[in-house]
Protein backbone atom coordinates (compact mmCIF):
# COMPACT_ATOMS: atom_id res chain seq x y z
CA UNK A 1 0.00 0.00 0.00
CA UNK A 2 1.21 3.51 -0.78
CA UNK A 3 2.68 5.60 2.01
CA UNK A 4 0.49 8.62 2.85
CA UNK A 5 -2.17 6.90 0.75
CA UNK A 6 -5.10 9.04 1.92
CA UNK A 7 -3.38 12.32 1.09
CA UNK A 8 -2.21 11.05 -2.29
CA UNK A 9 -5.70 9.92 -3.16
CA UNK A 10 -7.14 13.32 -2.24
CA UNK A 11 -4.61 15.12 -4.40
CA UNK A 12 -4.82 12.64 -7.27
CA UNK A 13 -8.60 13.03 -7.45
CA UNK A 14 -8.26 16.81 -7.31
CA UNK A 15 -5.98 16.65 -10.35
CA UNK A 16 -7.79 13.97 -12.31
CA UNK A 17 -11.35 15.25 -11.80
CA UNK A 18 -10.32 18.50 -13.49
CA UNK A 19 -9.25 16.65 -16.61
CA UNK A 20 -5.54 16.68 -15.86
CA UNK A 21 -3.48 13.64 -16.88
CA UNK A 22 -2.22 12.42 -13.51
CA UNK A 23 -0.03 9.62 -12.18
CA UNK A 24 0.69 8.76 -8.53
CA UNK A 25 4.14 7.89 -7.24
CA UNK A 26 6.49 8.68 -10.10
CA UNK A 27 10.13 7.80 -9.30
CA UNK A 28 12.78 10.40 -10.09
CA UNK A 29 16.16 9.30 -11.40
CA UNK A 30 19.20 11.27 -12.53
CA UNK A 31 19.70 10.18 -16.13
CA UNK A 32 23.30 11.43 -16.27
CA UNK A 33 24.41 9.43 -13.24
CA UNK A 34 27.55 7.31 -12.96
CA UNK A 35 25.91 3.92 -12.35
CA UNK A 36 24.98 1.51 -15.13
CA UNK A 37 21.59 1.16 -13.50
CA UNK A 38 19.81 4.39 -12.63
CA UNK A 39 19.64 5.16 -8.93
CA UNK A 40 16.45 6.44 -7.34
CA UNK A 41 16.83 10.07 -6.25
CA UNK A 42 13.35 10.75 -4.90
CA UNK A 43 9.75 10.40 -6.03
CA UNK A 44 6.81 12.60 -6.98
CA UNK A 45 3.66 11.73 -5.05
CA UNK A 46 1.33 13.00 -7.78
CA UNK A 47 2.59 14.01 -11.23
CA UNK A 48 0.14 15.91 -13.41
CA UNK A 49 0.03 17.70 -16.74
CA UNK A 50 -2.63 19.98 -18.18
CA UNK A 51 -2.87 21.96 -21.44
CA UNK A 52 -2.56 25.72 -21.39
CA UNK A 53 -4.16 28.16 -23.82
CA UNK A 54 -1.07 28.05 -26.05
CA UNK A 55 -1.49 24.32 -26.75
CA UNK A 56 1.39 23.29 -24.53
CA UNK A 57 1.56 21.00 -21.54
CA UNK A 58 2.03 22.48 -18.07
CA UNK A 59 3.54 20.24 -15.40
CA UNK A 60 2.04 20.12 -11.90
CA UNK A 61 3.69 18.37 -8.96
CA UNK A 62 2.03 17.17 -5.77
CA UNK A 63 3.71 16.25 -2.48
CA UNK A 64 2.02 14.54 0.47
CA UNK A 65 3.73 14.10 3.82
CA UNK A 66 3.18 13.61 7.52
CA UNK A 67 5.27 16.37 9.10
CA UNK A 68 5.11 16.59 12.87
CA UNK A 69 7.52 19.06 14.35
CA UNK A 70 9.19 19.86 11.01
CA UNK A 71 9.08 23.11 9.07
CA UNK A 72 6.50 23.22 6.23
CA UNK A 73 8.66 25.86 4.53
CA UNK A 74 11.48 23.34 4.19
CA UNK A 75 9.14 21.06 2.28
CA UNK A 76 8.20 23.98 0.04
CA UNK A 77 11.86 24.58 -0.78
CA UNK A 78 12.31 20.88 -1.60
CA UNK A 79 9.30 20.85 -3.93
CA UNK A 80 10.37 24.11 -5.54
CA UNK A 81 13.67 22.50 -6.52
CA UNK A 82 11.85 19.56 -8.06
CA UNK A 83 9.53 21.97 -9.90
CA UNK A 84 12.56 23.71 -11.36
CA UNK A 85 13.85 20.38 -12.68
CA UNK A 86 10.56 19.78 -14.52
CA UNK A 87 9.85 23.44 -15.33
CA UNK A 88 6.57 22.92 -13.48
CA UNK A 89 4.06 25.75 -13.29
CA UNK A 90 2.48 24.83 -9.93
CA UNK A 91 3.09 22.69 -6.90
CA UNK A 92 0.75 21.31 -4.25
CA UNK A 93 1.73 20.17 -0.77
CA UNK A 94 -0.72 18.38 1.54
CA UNK A 95 0.60 17.90 5.06
CA UNK A 96 -0.74 16.03 8.04
CA UNK A 97 0.02 18.08 11.15
CA UNK A 98 -0.69 17.78 14.85
CA UNK A 99 -3.91 19.47 15.96
CA UNK A 100 -1.93 22.07 17.92
CA UNK A 101 0.52 22.71 15.08
CA UNK A 102 -1.32 24.60 12.32
CA UNK A 103 0.67 25.79 9.33
CA UNK A 104 1.68 29.38 9.97
CA UNK A 105 0.41 32.05 7.58
CA UNK A 106 3.93 33.18 6.69
CA UNK A 107 4.81 29.66 5.57
CA UNK A 108 1.76 29.67 3.27
CA UNK A 109 2.67 33.09 1.87
CA UNK A 110 6.23 31.91 1.30
CA UNK A 111 4.86 28.87 -0.55
CA UNK A 112 2.57 31.05 -2.64
CA UNK A 113 5.52 33.20 -3.70
CA UNK A 114 7.04 30.01 -5.16
CA UNK A 115 3.80 28.95 -6.93
CA UNK A 116 3.07 26.27 -4.34
CA UNK A 117 -0.26 25.62 -2.60
CA UNK A 118 0.59 24.65 1.00
CA UNK A 119 -2.33 22.89 2.70
CA UNK A 120 -3.07 21.09 5.93
CA UNK A 121 -4.91 17.83 5.25
CA UNK A 122 -7.81 18.96 7.46
CA UNK A 123 -8.27 22.04 5.24
CA UNK A 124 -8.10 20.16 1.96
CA UNK A 125 -11.85 19.62 1.65
CA UNK A 126 -12.49 23.35 1.89
CA UNK A 127 -9.81 24.02 -0.73
CA UNK A 128 -11.09 21.28 -3.02
CA UNK A 129 -14.73 22.38 -2.93
CA UNK A 130 -13.76 25.99 -3.57
CA UNK A 131 -11.49 25.16 -6.52
CA UNK A 132 -13.92 22.62 -8.03
CA UNK A 133 -17.10 24.42 -7.09
CA UNK A 134 -19.39 23.37 -5.55
CA UNK A 135 -19.12 19.58 -5.22
CA UNK A 136 -15.38 19.00 -4.98
CA UNK A 137 -13.74 15.83 -6.22
CA UNK A 138 -14.21 13.19 -3.50
CA UNK A 139 -16.66 11.22 -5.62
CA UNK A 140 -14.38 11.08 -8.68
CA UNK A 141 -14.56 7.54 -10.10
CA UNK A 142 -10.81 6.96 -10.27
CA UNK A 143 -8.29 6.95 -7.43
CA UNK A 144 -4.57 6.58 -6.87
CA UNK A 145 -4.98 2.94 -5.78
CA UNK A 146 -6.33 2.07 -9.24
CA UNK A 147 -2.90 2.78 -10.69
CA UNK A 148 -1.18 0.78 -7.98
CA UNK A 149 -3.29 -2.17 -9.12
CA UNK A 150 -2.50 -1.54 -12.79
CA UNK A 151 1.24 -1.36 -12.12
CA UNK A 152 1.03 -4.60 -10.10
CA UNK A 153 0.45 -6.48 -13.37
CA UNK A 154 4.24 -6.75 -13.62
CA UNK A 155 4.09 -9.28 -10.76
CA UNK A 156 1.44 -11.46 -12.40
CA UNK A 157 2.87 -11.06 -15.90
CA UNK A 158 6.67 -10.60 -15.61
CA UNK A 159 6.97 -10.21 -19.37
CA UNK A 160 5.11 -6.90 -19.09
CA UNK A 161 7.56 -5.47 -16.54
CA UNK A 162 9.49 -3.29 -19.04
CA UNK A 163 6.23 -1.88 -20.40
CA UNK A 164 4.89 -1.11 -16.92
CA UNK A 165 8.22 0.44 -15.96
CA UNK A 166 8.05 2.74 -18.98
CA UNK A 167 4.48 4.00 -18.59
CA UNK A 168 4.73 4.44 -14.81
CA UNK A 169 8.24 5.85 -14.58
CA UNK A 170 10.57 6.05 -17.56
CA UNK A 171 8.24 8.16 -19.67
CA UNK A 172 8.30 10.99 -17.12
CA UNK A 173 12.03 11.56 -16.75
CA UNK A 174 11.74 14.87 -18.59
CA UNK A 175 9.06 17.41 -19.44
CA UNK A 176 10.05 17.40 -23.13
CA UNK A 177 7.19 15.16 -24.17
CA UNK A 178 7.67 14.82 -27.93
CA UNK A 179 10.29 12.15 -27.25
CA UNK A 180 7.43 9.91 -26.09
CA UNK A 181 6.38 9.33 -29.70
CA UNK A 182 9.47 7.31 -30.55
CA UNK A 183 9.93 5.78 -27.11
CA UNK A 184 6.35 4.54 -26.77
CA UNK A 185 6.47 2.78 -30.13
CA UNK A 186 9.81 1.24 -29.23
CA UNK A 187 8.47 -0.08 -25.93
CA UNK A 188 5.40 -1.42 -27.70
CA UNK A 189 7.54 -3.29 -30.22
CA UNK A 190 9.71 -4.75 -27.47
CA UNK A 191 6.66 -6.09 -25.60
CA UNK A 192 4.53 -7.13 -28.58
CA UNK A 193 5.10 -10.86 -28.10
CA UNK A 194 4.01 -10.64 -24.45
CA UNK A 195 0.56 -9.21 -25.19
CA UNK A 196 -2.33 -11.68 -25.04
CA UNK A 197 -5.57 -10.19 -26.46
CA UNK A 198 -7.61 -12.70 -24.45
CA UNK A 199 -6.50 -11.03 -21.20
CA UNK A 200 -8.26 -7.76 -20.46
CA UNK A 201 -5.33 -6.69 -18.26
CA UNK A 202 -3.00 -6.88 -21.27
CA UNK A 203 -5.38 -4.78 -23.35
CA UNK A 204 -5.41 -2.29 -20.48
CA UNK A 205 -1.64 -1.92 -20.76
CA UNK A 206 -1.89 -1.37 -24.52
CA UNK A 207 -4.39 1.44 -24.00
CA UNK A 208 -2.22 2.91 -21.24
CA UNK A 209 0.76 2.86 -23.59
CA UNK A 210 -1.41 4.68 -26.14
CA UNK A 211 -2.19 7.31 -23.50
CA UNK A 212 1.53 7.95 -23.00
CA UNK A 213 2.05 8.12 -26.77
CA UNK A 214 -0.82 10.62 -27.06
CA UNK A 215 0.86 12.97 -24.57
CA UNK A 216 3.74 13.26 -27.03
CA UNK A 217 1.38 13.47 -29.98
CA UNK A 218 -0.58 16.35 -28.44
CA UNK A 219 2.67 18.22 -27.74
CA UNK A 220 3.76 17.63 -31.34
CA UNK A 221 0.41 18.72 -32.80
CA UNK A 222 0.42 21.85 -30.63
CA UNK A 223 3.82 22.88 -31.97
CA UNK A 224 2.86 22.20 -35.58
CA UNK A 225 -0.36 24.20 -35.18
CA UNK A 226 1.52 27.15 -33.67
CA UNK A 227 3.93 27.23 -36.59
CA UNK A 228 1.77 26.25 -39.56
CA UNK A 229 -1.88 26.14 -38.45
CA UNK A 230 -3.09 23.62 -41.06
CA UNK A 231 -0.27 22.65 -43.46
CA UNK A 232 -1.74 22.70 -46.95
CA UNK A 233 -0.10 19.54 -48.31
CA UNK A 234 0.80 16.14 -46.92
CA UNK A 235 4.48 16.74 -47.68
CA UNK A 236 4.40 20.03 -45.79
CA UNK A 237 2.76 18.35 -42.80
CA UNK A 238 5.16 15.42 -42.99
CA UNK A 239 8.19 17.72 -42.94
CA UNK A 240 6.73 19.77 -40.08
CA UNK A 241 6.16 16.64 -37.99
CA UNK A 242 9.67 15.33 -38.58
CA UNK A 243 11.12 18.70 -37.59
CA UNK A 244 9.24 18.68 -34.28
CA UNK A 245 9.89 15.01 -33.50
CA UNK A 246 13.63 15.33 -34.03
CA UNK A 247 14.05 18.76 -32.45
CA UNK A 248 14.68 20.78 -35.62
CA UNK A 249 15.66 20.28 -39.24
CA UNK A 250 19.36 20.37 -38.43
CA UNK A 251 18.96 17.56 -35.92
CA UNK A 252 16.85 15.55 -38.34
CA UNK A 253 19.40 16.00 -41.14
CA UNK A 254 22.27 15.02 -38.83
CA UNK A 255 20.67 11.75 -37.73
CA UNK A 256 19.39 11.01 -41.22
CA UNK A 257 22.86 11.47 -42.73
CA UNK A 258 24.43 9.43 -39.94
CA UNK A 259 22.04 6.55 -40.52
CA UNK A 260 22.63 6.72 -44.25
CA UNK A 261 26.40 6.49 -43.73
CA UNK A 262 26.03 3.51 -41.41
CA UNK A 263 23.82 1.66 -43.87
CA UNK A 264 26.15 2.40 -46.77
CA UNK A 265 29.07 1.13 -44.69
CA UNK A 266 27.19 -2.15 -44.45
CA UNK A 267 26.79 -2.28 -48.19
CA UNK A 268 23.20 -1.04 -48.29
CA UNK A 269 23.35 1.66 -50.95
CA UNK A 270 19.64 2.32 -51.45
CA UNK A 271 18.35 4.23 -48.47
CA UNK A 272 14.70 5.18 -48.03
CA UNK A 273 14.19 8.95 -47.83
CA UNK A 274 11.86 8.35 -44.87
CA UNK A 275 14.41 6.34 -42.92
CA UNK A 276 13.79 8.30 -39.71
CA UNK A 277 10.02 8.30 -39.97
CA UNK A 278 7.90 6.59 -37.35
CA UNK A 279 6.47 3.21 -38.40
CA UNK A 280 3.30 3.44 -40.47
CA UNK A 281 4.28 7.01 -41.29
CA UNK A 282 1.39 7.77 -43.63
CA UNK A 283 -1.07 6.68 -40.94
CA UNK A 284 0.72 8.89 -38.44
CA UNK A 285 0.50 11.89 -40.76
CA UNK A 286 -3.22 11.28 -41.27
CA UNK A 287 -3.75 10.92 -37.51
CA UNK A 288 -1.93 14.21 -36.94
CA UNK A 289 -4.09 15.85 -39.62
CA UNK A 290 -7.23 14.77 -37.76
CA UNK A 291 -5.90 16.24 -34.53
CA UNK A 292 -4.92 19.52 -36.16
CA UNK A 293 -8.58 20.06 -37.07
CA UNK A 294 -9.29 20.48 -33.34
CA UNK A 295 -5.98 20.66 -31.47
CA UNK A 296 -7.62 21.31 -28.10
CA UNK A 297 -9.38 17.95 -28.43
CA UNK A 298 -5.96 16.34 -28.94
CA UNK A 299 -4.99 17.42 -25.42
CA UNK A 300 -8.05 15.68 -23.96
CA UNK A 301 -7.11 12.33 -25.48
CA UNK A 302 -4.35 11.28 -23.02
CA UNK A 303 -6.59 11.32 -19.96
CA UNK A 304 -9.44 9.57 -21.77
CA UNK A 305 -7.08 6.76 -22.73
CA UNK A 306 -5.50 6.65 -19.29
CA UNK A 307 -8.83 6.28 -17.50
CA UNK A 308 -10.07 3.81 -20.11
CA UNK A 309 -7.03 1.64 -19.30
CA UNK A 310 -8.09 1.57 -15.64
CA UNK A 311 -11.59 0.47 -16.65
CA UNK A 312 -10.20 -2.27 -18.88
CA UNK A 313 -7.98 -3.52 -16.07
CA UNK A 314 -11.08 -3.98 -13.94
CA UNK A 315 -12.89 -5.67 -16.83
CA UNK A 316 -15.67 -3.09 -17.01
CA UNK A 317 -17.11 -0.81 -19.68
CA UNK A 318 -14.76 2.05 -20.41
CA UNK A 319 -15.38 5.63 -19.32
CA UNK A 320 -18.75 5.27 -17.57
CA UNK A 321 -18.68 8.97 -16.62
CA UNK A 322 -17.62 10.18 -20.05
CA UNK A 323 -18.98 13.59 -21.08
CA UNK A 324 -20.72 13.10 -24.42
CA UNK A 325 -19.59 16.60 -25.40
CA UNK A 326 -16.09 15.12 -25.79
CA UNK A 327 -17.14 12.73 -28.53
CA UNK A 328 -14.53 13.98 -31.00
CA UNK A 329 -11.81 13.45 -28.41
CA UNK A 330 -13.02 9.90 -27.85
CA UNK A 331 -12.95 9.26 -31.59
CA UNK A 332 -9.38 10.56 -31.73
CA UNK A 333 -8.49 8.35 -28.78
CA UNK A 334 -9.70 5.30 -30.70
CA UNK A 335 -7.56 6.33 -33.69
CA UNK A 336 -4.51 6.68 -31.43
CA UNK A 337 -4.95 3.15 -30.07
CA UNK A 338 -5.30 1.88 -33.63
CA UNK A 339 -2.07 3.58 -34.68
CA UNK A 340 -0.07 2.45 -31.63
CA UNK A 341 -1.23 -1.15 -32.06
CA UNK A 342 -0.32 -1.21 -35.75
CA UNK A 343 3.00 0.61 -35.49
CA UNK A 344 4.12 -1.51 -32.52
CA UNK A 345 3.37 -4.75 -34.36
CA UNK A 346 0.89 -5.92 -31.73
CA UNK A 347 -1.36 -8.89 -32.52
CA UNK A 348 -4.22 -7.89 -34.82
CA UNK A 349 -6.72 -9.23 -32.31
CA UNK A 350 -5.46 -6.74 -29.71
CA UNK A 351 -6.27 -3.85 -32.01
CA UNK A 352 -9.73 -5.24 -32.78
CA UNK A 353 -10.60 -5.93 -29.14
CA UNK A 354 -9.49 -2.47 -28.01
CA UNK A 355 -11.31 -0.82 -30.90
CA UNK A 356 -14.53 -2.66 -30.03
CA UNK A 357 -14.56 -1.07 -26.56
CA UNK A 358 -14.33 2.42 -28.05
CA UNK A 359 -16.91 1.72 -30.75
CA UNK A 360 -19.32 0.53 -28.07
CA UNK A 361 -18.71 3.63 -25.95
CA UNK A 362 -19.07 5.97 -28.94
CA UNK A 363 -22.32 4.30 -29.93
CA UNK A 364 -23.70 4.74 -26.44
CA UNK A 365 -22.60 8.39 -26.19
CA UNK A 366 -24.32 9.18 -29.49
CA UNK A 367 -27.65 8.50 -27.78
CA UNK A 368 -26.89 10.46 -24.60
CA UNK A 369 -27.85 14.13 -24.10
CA UNK A 370 -24.86 16.38 -24.72
CA UNK A 371 -22.91 17.15 -21.57
CA UNK A 372 -24.21 14.23 -19.51
CA UNK A 373 -22.04 11.70 -17.71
Amino acid sequence: MMKDAKQKDLLFKHFSAQGWFSIPEVPVYFSAGEHHKQKLITDIDVFGIRPNDNLRWEVLLGDCKTLKGQSPANRVIWLSGLMSNYNASEGYIVLQRRANQPIEADHKLFASSMSVFLLDEKDFKTFDHAMVFPDGTETHTYGAADFEQLWSLRKRFPGLDPLVEFVSSGAWETAEFTHLLRRAIGEGKASAKEIDPAKHEHNAMVVNLASVFSVGLAACVGKVFQRHLHPSTENELSDALKTVIWGGKEQYKFFSDLRKQLLEARGQQHVDDNNLSLPQWERFVQLSRKMLENPKAAFQVPQLLQLASIDLNFGREILPCFDSGQQQSLMLAMHVVDYVARSSGLPEEVRKVCESHFVKRLSRSAHEPRGTA
